[in-house]
């Protein structure tokens, strides 16, 4: 076969879209797209022919089925069977193993394998941790029967649909919607014995890194800041008399983009003992207090403390330039009090918080809490993230 440029053309698409691929630089389905639109433009492909997919009866068939199994997500139908194997096993571990199989398979042979596994995975975790089951004793099975169960249904698996339609396309008898149930059922048959019999002896006991936290394994302050990339220690600062601070809102002094702090807390300073000194039963991080939650309009005022967070050199202006006075540093020195604590939450997919800026739903206000670090893609943004959606 001669090698022309058209054919070095396709294998070199081919090649940049599995690279891109591979390492995700790019959005998959844009990477798709791309790899059609580079063929279509250089003339390897008419119009005609790249948009002939779209009108596919099995593209069609298959967005129909993602249709399918989200409404079997959103009426609850999918999370109620998930919920059964817990009262049907007993207490035997293969009993459970071999139910759950069963349940993913028959899920599968409707709905995509991928989603079967999103849907029961929570499920298979929950019932992991409440028998002390490492999860992967039966996560693992879980995923071999959504792969099985893909072969009992015509719709099972893309692939199935794929075949039945050439089929057609060569003027032959496609196959029907339970023509794959014979040989899949043995399949599914064959995996389950296998499984239950000799296959669960060689499953992993690993320990599970998502197990429910205890009380001893919460992070502390400083361990949080550490993954977060966060500065090393808090900061407990006053507002002297004469400073500039005084009178003014913290929206007009914008201590995020001006410094990098964050202001947790307001705290009213005590009364100072003799010879300007704290008395020891009125220290401000060891006494009982009402932190005041910062919001845009708090105007600040002389004998205030401000429990900040963020850059040590903003803190080191504001007492350089004689605005604020360094009280404590470090959650070690009291800095963060018994009030003060850090917590890490994940966003849900559904979550209404998902496309808008913290200001825009003015998070603060709504929930009592400051946000001092966001990641995505387990990398911490830096810069000012109050404006990032």
């Amino acid at each position: 076969m001669q090698v022309t440029r058209d054919i070095l053309l396709v294998y070199g698409v081919l090649a940049a879209a599995v690279l891109l691929w591979a390492t995700e630089r790019l959005r998959m389905d844009l990477v798709a797209v791309l790899v059609l639109l580079t063929l279509t433009v250089s003339g390897i492909l008419t119009p005609e022919e790249a948009l002939a997919g779209f009108s596919d009866p099995v593209v069609v068939m298959i967005a129909a089925l993602f249709v399918v199994g989200e409404g079997l997500f959103q009426t609850g139908v999918a999370q109620a069977i998930g919920a059964l194997p817990d009262r049907w096993a007993g207490k035997s571990e293969v009993r459970l193993m071999v139910i759950l199989m069963l349940m993913v398979a028959g899920l599968s042979a409707f709905m995509s394998s991928t989603g079967t596994v999103a849907v029961m995975v929570p499920v298979v975790m929950g019932l992991a941790w409440s028998r002390g089951i490492s999860p992967s004793k039966l996560l693992l099975p879980v995923a071999a029967a959504s792969l099985l169960g893909g072969t009992l249904t015509l719709i099972g698996t893309p692939p199935n649909l794929v075949v039945a339609r050439h089929l057609e396309a060569m003027g032959r008898e496609p196959f029907g919607l339970l023509s794959f149930t014979p040989l899949g059922g043995a399949m599914v048959a064959v995996g389950i014995a296998y499984m239950a019999s000799v296959g669960h002896r060689w499953l992993p006991a690993r320990p599970s890194p998502g197990r429910p936290l205890q009380p001893q394994d919460l992070p502390s302050l400083e361990d949080l800041a550490g993954s977060w990339e966060l500065p090393p220690h808090l900061f407990m600062i006053r507002i002297p008399e004469g400073s500039p601070l005084a009178g003014k809102t913290l929206a007009e002094l914008a201590f995020p983009e001006a410094l990098g702090l964050t202001v947790l807390e307001v705290r009213e300073e005590p009364a100072v003992g003799e010879g300007g000194r704290h008395p020891w039963w009125n220290w401000p991080w060891n006494r009982p207090h009402s932190p005041e939650l910062p919001r845009g309009d708090t105007l600040l005022r002389e004998g205030q403390g401000l429990l900040v967070a963020g850059s040590a050199d903003g803190v080191a202006r504001l007492v350089g330039r004689g605005h604020a006075r360094l009280v404590a540093q470090g959650s070690e020195g009291g800095a963060g009090g018994h009030e003060t604590g850090m917590a890490e939450v994940l966003l849900t997919p559904r979550s209404r918080l998902l496309g808008r800026t913290l200001k825009e739903i003015r998070f603060r206000d709504r929930y009592g809490l400051s946000v001092v670090g966001i990641k995505r893609m387990g990398d911490p943004v830096g810069g000012d993230f109050r404006n990032l959606p």
